[in-house]
């Protein structure tokens, strides 16, 4: 029995030691064979690092710590160095093309390189910023970004979702640091159109929210609505519901949808109520959680970054939708 036990504890000994000697082998083949393993590229611009690891480019600094996705071998993914933020990207099915504003990186790690990126005026009106954005395009033609911009003095920075290369609204781009209100769309497909969204204003060394500005630029909106008689007819006629149909003959879709989200974010709760009650049942139902989900939004800050927490409560007067309200108590 000994004899036979110290036999075992030989073999056992002879297979770790060939595994501690092929183990490093075998995981350097792995490595040879996935290529991005090897992609690793480092610069540093003014007090900025930025560095691309595998599947991300890291932006590191005072004040700074963001990370974007780059996923260089799945399709549909891009990554830009942003030379001109104030123009929008020329786009073809998701995806930018020569575009001299937005320099697309070739997939590999030399093209990532400091020379790539140059600054431009956007925090100060001296060039020290630069802007980086990541896409993605789907299949079906649309896509969405993340844009970076970041002072490489100070490390001020802003990140943005965008959807369709569409770029905030930026007001007075000539004044510096640039103010904004961002765009988005509400994801119906009738619904096609950009809406205004968040103003934002450099005070204080931060980024705020601009309630002033938002309520007026949002309150022109909502005044400039109007439906056509046609438009009421077709909101009347059961089908499928009007938000979620391009094909809409006298685009009621996007004239509703924009009535209830300007609407709602302007405090007019009491025009959109009338509205909603002369629409059918089940599109009056959808458009109620719709409210409720466009105003939950609005409590926070679209934009991130060195950007103060949005104001509690967020403008003067706009109360939340009736059915939103706590009820009072007896």
């Amino acid at each position: 029995m000994k004899e036979s036990r110290h036999k075992s504890v030989r073999r056992f000994a002879v297979i770790l030691i060939a595994l501690l000697t092929f183990a490093p082998h075998l995981f350097a083949a792995e490595d040879d064979a996935n290529p991005w393993t090897k992609l690793a590229a480092r610069f540093v611009i003014g007090n900025v690092t930025v560095q691309l690891t595998n599947l991300e480019v890291h932006v590191m600094g005072r004040n700074v710590n963001v990370t974007l996705p780059w996923e260089m071998y799945a399709p549909g993914e891009y990554f830009c160095a942003v030379r001109n933020p104030f123009a929008k990207p020329r786009m073809e099915d998701g995806v930018i093309i020569k575009d001299a504003n937005y320099r697309v990186l070739e997939k590999d790690d030399h093209d990532f390189t400091a020379k790539n990126f140059r600054r431009f005026a956007f925090f100060t009106k001296r060039p020290t910023t630069i802007g980086l954005l990541a896409g993605h395009a789907g299949n079906d033609g649309g896509s969405h970004q993340k844009l970076l911009l970041v002072d490489v003095e100070t490390g001020t920075h802003l990140l943005f979702e965008l959807g369709g290369g569409n770029m905030p609204k930026w007001l007075k781009p000539t004044n510096f640091p640039v103010a904004f209100i961002t765009r988005h769309f509400m994801g119906y497909k009738g619904w096609h159109e950009l809406c205004l969204g968040q103003s934002y204003r450099f005070k204080n060394g931060r980024y705020q929210r601009d309630t002033v500005t938002e309520q007026r630029l949002l309150a022109n909106k909502f005044r400039k609505i109007k439906f056509t008689a046609a438009q009421r007819k077709e909101l009347q006629t059961p089908h499928e519901s009007p938000l979620d149909d391009w094909m809409s003959p006298t685009q009621a879709g996007q004239t509703l949808g924009d009535y209830v989200y300007y609407g709602t974010l302007t405090g007019n709760h009491s025009k959109v109520d009338a509205l909603l009650k002369s629409l059918l049942p089940e599109l009056r139902d959808n458009l109620d959680d719709l409210r409720q989900e466009i105003y939950a939004a609005s409590r926070n800050n679209i934009v991130t970054g060195t950007v103060a927490p949005a104001p509690n409560p967020l403008g003067d007067g706009i109360a939340p939708p009736r059915h939103q309200r706590p009820k009072k108590q007896r």
